[in-house]
C-alpha cells in the first residue's frame, strides 16, 4: 500500500447467492555567510508555531484518511438463529483480544456479492447502495450466534463438538451497505463529459476492513483460496482478483453475473472487487500476463504510460525476483475517490487518479516520476506482501520497507534509468527516515502491537522509509546478525575527531532531536543501550571509498593518509549508504568546507547531499554552530547538481519557516536568494517548457523547477510577476465559464502550479473566484489538485476560511473527502492562514471529526 483487510477459513461469502466457508479444525498438540540572530524565546515560540501547523496537518490527515469500521448487519432471512450482543468490558481492546483463536484455519471462501448501484436498473429504494446475500445450506447446525461489536467478532455456537483435523462447511447470508467512508466496499462518484454523475463500487480492506464486506478470518496469517462471484447491474462491468471465467445475464437482462477464477492462498485484506462503467487499455507481457489499466472513459487516453511502465516493471520483477508472476492477469484502476495513494490487492491494484494517470501536457517531471514509483511499488507487492506475507501487522515494515526499496529499482527500470532513482532514494526515503527516527515519538521498525488503535499507526515513515533504508544498507554490506541489531529504534550520529597528527578517532552517540523528550516506556532501555555496530564508508582526499566497522562499545581509530595531517579532507558515509548521520570536530568541518570551495566535485553528488543534510542535523542538536552551516553552504553558488540543491533548499526552507513573519526573516531570505541567484538567472521558462517531456533531461528540468520555485517563494517580485502575467494571458483571458483548465490553459505542466498560485496571490478576489470556478468544473484529478492548492495561496482571511468551510460541507460536495486534509494543509502553509487555522480547528473540531 502506498503515502497508505473477518474469518478466513474456506468461505463462500456472499451476497445474494450464498457464502460458504470451508474450515479445518486444527489439532491443539502443535502438529498441524550572512548571520541571522534571534533570542532563544523567539526561536522557541516560532518553532512551536511551526510545530503546531505540522501537528494540525498530521491530525487532519489521519482523520480524513482513516476508515472507521462499519458493522455488517445480519440479514433477517437467517431465522432460527438467536443473535446476542456480547459487549466487552474494556473501552479500548488490546490487540490480543482482537486476534482469532488458532484452533481453526480457513481453507476456501466462495464469495458472492450483489451490488445495488443507482441509475442502472430498478430496485426498491431501501436497497440503494447496499449489497446482500442469503443462506442455502450448512453442514453443521448453528444453535446460537454471539456478536461482539467492539472486538468485531462473531462466535458461532454449534450443535456438536468438532474433531481434530475435521473439515466443515458453513454458509451465511447477510446484508451490508456500500459506504461513503473510503473503506470496506464503498462508492466513488465522478462526472461525465455531459455533466451527469456516475457511481462505481470499489473495495479497500487494508488493514482490517475486509470484515465490512465478508465475514472472514481477517488476519494476515490466515491465508485461504477465494472464489468470487459478483452480480452487478446491466451497463456495468465487474473485476476481481482472479481472471474472469464467465459472464451471464439474468432472464430480464437487468443483472449480470460475473464469475472469477479461484485465487492462490491469499490474505483477506488483499481481496478486491470493482463494479463500474470504466474502460481499459491492455497489453500482455512476454510471458502472457494480461495487464489492463482502467479509468473513467474520459481519462482513457491518460493510461498509456502506466500500461507501458507496468508491462516493463512486471517483466523486470519476474527476472529480479526469480519467480514468475503467479496470476494470469493484473488490473490497475484509477479511482476518483481513494484514501491511500494506492493499494496492492492481488491482481487488482487500486490507485488515486492523480497517481496512475499521466498526460505530458498536464503532468510535470516529478508527477511523472511519482506515477512510475507508485506503479513499481504496488507491483513489487504482488511478490513481497501478497505471495509472501507477514503473520501480523507487527512486521509491516518487511512488507512496506521492501516495496519502498523495490519501487526505486523498478521505477528506474520504467524510466530506462533516466530518472536516477537510486539517487532519488536519498530524498524520497532516507532523509525522511532520518528525521522521523530522531524523534522520541519514533518506534522500532518491528514492534509489538498492544492496542487495536496501533495497527493504523505502523503505516508510517519508520515502516516504509527506515525499513527501505535498512534494506538498502543490507544490500550494500550488512550480515544477518548485524541486521537484527539494526532494527531497534533510533540511529547514531557518528563523529570524526582529530585524535593526533596521524590518527582520526571515530565515535558514536544516539541522534535525538529533542534530548529531553521521553520515548514510550517500553522502548527506553534497549538491550544495547542505543549503541550499534556501524558500517563506516569513508573517503580521504581523492581516494576511493573504503569500508570499516565501528563497534558499538569502542571507538574506531583510522590512520591519516598522506600528507599525515588532520588538514586532510575526510568524509564518512560517503555516497550515503548507511542509516546514520555524520559529524566532525571544528577542524574536520573546516577542511570539508575548504575542499567544497576549491573543488566540490571531489565528493560525489550523493556525498554532498549527505554532508548538507547532516550539517543541518548536527546544528539542530547543538553539535555545530549555525555559522558553520552557512559557511559550508556558500559553495552552492558553484553547485550545478540536483541532489545537493534539493537537500539544501529543503533544509533552508525549514529555517525560513521558523522565522515566519518576524523582522529577522528578511535576512535569512536575502541570504538564501543570494545563494540561488546565479542558478536562477540561468533558468529560462521556455527551456523548461521545451525539455520537460524528455526523460534524458529529467534531472536538469527538476533542478531548474526546484530553484525557480524556491526563488519565487522567498518573495522575488520579478519572479512572481512573470507567473502573474502568464496567469492573465492563459487563464483569465482564455478560460471562459464552464471551461476545464486542463483544456483551456496551454501552460507547460511544470509551470502550471506556479501560474495558478501567484495568479491568485497577486490577482486577489477576482483571480480567486476564477480558480474556484475552474476547480469546481475540473475532471482531471492532477489539475484539480493544482487548482485546490492555488486557492490556498490567497492572502484574504475570509476567502481562506470559506475554503475551510467548503472542505467540511458534505452537502455542497465541492471538495472530495480524500482532499479535505489537503485543504487544511495548504491553508496552514499560507503565512496568513497560519495565524487562524489552529483556532479554526479547535472551534470546528466536532464538525471535522464527523466529516
Amino acid at each position: 500500500m502506498s503515502s497508505i483487510e473477518s474469518s478466513r477459513s474456506g468461505q463462500h461469502a456472499g451476497a445474494s447467492q450464498g457464502n460458504s466457508y470451508e474450515a479445518e479444525k486444527v489439532s491443539t498438540d502443535g502438529r498441524n555567510q550572512t548571520t541571522v540572530q534571534c533570542t532563544p524565546i523567539q526561536l522557541v515560540l516560532l518553532a512551536f508555531a511551526v510545530l503546531a501547523v505540522i501537528i494540525i496537518s498530521c491530525i487532519l490527515t489521519y482523520i480524513f484518511t482513516s476508515t472507521p469500521v462499519q458493522k455488517i448487519t445480519t440479514g433477517d432471512r437467517i431465522v432460527l438463529v438467536e443473535v446476542e450482543k456480547h459487549p466487552t468490558e474494556h473501552h479500548k481492546p488490546a490487540a490480543a483480544e482482537l486476534l482469532l483463536p488458532s484452533n481453526l484455519k480457513p481453507l476456501h471462501y466462495d464469495v458472492t456479492i450483489k451490488t445495488y448501484l443507482p441509475y442502472y436498473v430498478t430496485f426498491p429504494a431501501e436497497k440503494n447502495l447496499t449489497f446482500d446475500g442469503k443462506v442455502n445450506k450448512k453442514d453443521v447446525e448453528i444453535k446460537q450466534v454471539l456478536e461482539n461489536d467492539e472486538l468485531e467478532k462473531v462466535k458461532f455456537i454449534l450443535s456438536r463438538k468438532l474433531q481434530d483435523n475435521e473439515q466443515i462447511k458453513l454458509e451465511l447470508s447477510y446484508t451490508g451497505k456500500i459506504s461513503n467512508t473510503l473503506g470496506g466496499l464503498y462508492q466513488t462518484t465522478y462526472l461525465q463529459e455531459d455533466g451527469k454523475s456516475k457511481i462505481a463500487a470499489i473495495t479497500q480492506f487494508e488493514p482490517t476492513d475486509a470484515r465490512q464486506m465478508v465475514p472472514c478470518f481477517d488476519e494476515p496469517k490466515y491465508k485461504a483460496k477465494w472464489t468470487v462471484t459478483v452480480i452487478h447491474p446491466k451497463g456495468t462491468r465487474a473485476i476481481s482478483n482472479g481472471i474472469e471465467t464467465g459472464e451471464k445475464k439474468d432472464k430480464d437482462g437487468q443483472w449480470i453475473t460475473t464469475k472469477f477464477k479461484t485465487t492462490p492462498l491469499m490474505s483477506s485484506y488483499l481481496l478486491a472487487i470493482f463494479v463500474s462503467e470504466f474502460q481499459y487499455i491492455e497489453q500482455k507481457t512476454k510471458n502472457g500476463i494480461r495487464l489492463r489499466v482502467w479509468s473513467r472513459p474520459e481519462a482513457k487516453m491518460m493510461t498509456q504510460y502506466a500500461l507501458s511502465g507496468g508491462i516493463r516493471c512486471l517483466e523486470f520483477y519476474e527476472q529480479y525476483f526469480g519467480i514468475n508472476y503467479p496470476l494470469e492477469k493484473q488490473d490497475m484502476v484509477a479511482l476518483p475517490d481513494f484514501a491511500a495513494g494506492a493499494m496492492e490487492n492481488w491482481g487488482l491494484i487500486t490507485y488515486r487518479e492523480s497517481i496512475l494517470l499521466y498526460d505530458s501536457k498536464l503532468y510535470d517531471t516529478l508527477s511523472k516520476q511519482l506515477v512510475a514509483m507508485v506503479v513499481a511499488h504496488e507491483l513489487s507487492h504482488q511478490w513481497f506482501g501478497n505471495l509472501v506475507t507477514m503473520k501480523w501487522w507487527d512486521d509491516l515494515w518487511l512488507n512496506e520497507g521492501f516495496a519502498t526499496m523495490a519501487h526505486h529499482i523498478g521505477a528506474d527500470e520504467i524510466s530506462n534509468h533516466q530518472m536516477k532513482m537510486r539517487d532519488y532514494f536519498l530524498l524520497n526515503s532516507l532523509s525522511r527516515a532520518l528525521v522521523a527516527d530522531s524523534l522520541a515519538s519514533s518506534h522500532p521498525i518491528s514492534l509489538k502491537i498492544e492496542r487495536a488503535s496501533e495497527i493504523h499507526d505502523v503505516f508510517d515513515s519508520i515502516s516504509y522509509n527506515k525499513g527501505a533504508s535498512l534494506l538498502f544498507m543490507v544490500s550494500a554490506l550488512i550480515t544477518e546478525n548485524n541486521f537484527k541489531k539494526a532494527v531497534t529504534m533510533g540511529y547514531p550520529i557518528v563523529t570524526v575527531e582529530c585524535f593526533n597528527s596521524t590518527t582520526f578517532k571515530i565515535s558514536q552517540q544516539r541522534y535525538k532531536r529533542n534530548k529531553k523528550a521521553q520515548e514510550p516506556e517500553r522502548y527506553r532501555n534497549p538491550i544495547h543501550g542505543f549503541k550499534w555496530d556501524v558500517p563506516i564508508w569513508y573517503q580521504m582526499l581523492n581516494e576511493k571509498v573504503k569500508q570499516v566497522w565501528l563497534k558499538r562499545d569502542e571507538p574506531l581509530y583510522l590512520p591519516i593518509m598522506s600528507p599525515n595531517t588532520c588538514k586532510t579532507p575526510m568524509v564518512i558515509n560517503a555516497d550515503r549508504y548507511g542509516f546514520y548521520r555524520q559529524n566532525y570536530d571544528s577542524n574536520g568541518w573546516m577542511t570539508i568546507i575548504d575542499q567544497l570551495n576549491k573543488k566540490h566535485e571531489v565528493f560525489s553528488s550523493r556525498t554532498r547531499n549527505a554532508i548538507i543534510s547532516d550539517v543541518f542535523a548536527a546544528a539542530e542538536v547543538d553539535l555545530v554552530e549555525y555559522e558553520t552551516v552557512f559557511r559550508l553552504l556558500s559553495y552552492l553558488k558553484n553547485e550545478k547538481e540536483y541532489l545537493p540543491w534539493v537537500q539544501a533548499i529543503s533544509s533552508l526552507d525549514q529555517v525560513v519557516e521558523i522565522f515566519g513573519n518576524e523582522p529577522e526573516s528578511k535576512y535569512i531570505k536575502r541570504y538564501v536568494m543570494d545563494l540561488l541567484m546565479k542558478m536562477y538567472n540561468q533558468i529560462k521558462l521556455d527551456d523548461i517548457a521545451k525539455d520537460y517531456e524528455n526523460d534524458n533531461l529529467f534531472i536538469k528540468v527538476s533542478r531548474d523547477v526546484l530553484i525557480m520555485h524556491a526563488y519565487c517563494a522567498l518573495g522575488s517580485d520579478n519572479c512572481k510577476k512573470k507567473f502573474k502575467e502568464l496567469f492573465d494571458e492563459h487563464v483569465m483571458a482564455n478560460c471562459q465559464k464552464d471551461n476545464l483548465a486542463s483544456q483551456c490553459v496551454s501552460i507547460a505542466a511544470p509551470l502550471r502550479s506556479h501560474v495558478y498560485c501567484y495568479g491568485v496571490e497577486i490577482g486577489g478576489e477576482t483571480a480567486f473566484e476564477k480558480v474556484m470556478e475552474l476547480y469546481k468544473a475540473e475532471r482531471v484529478q492532477i489539475e484539480s489538485n493544482r487548482l485546490l492548492r492555488a486557492l490556498g495561496c490567497h492572502r484574504d482571511v475570509a476567502s481562506l476560511k470559506l475554503l475551510l468551510q467548503l472542505a467540511l460541507d458534505r452537502t455542497a460536495a465541492v471538495i472530495r473527502l480524500q482532499d479535505v486534509a489537503a485543504v487544511f494543509q495548504v491553508v496552514s502553509r499560507n503565512i496568513i492562514g497560519r495565524e487562524f487555522v489552529f483556532d479554526y480547528l479547535i472551534e470546528n473540531w466536532e464538525k471535522i471529526y464527523k466529516r
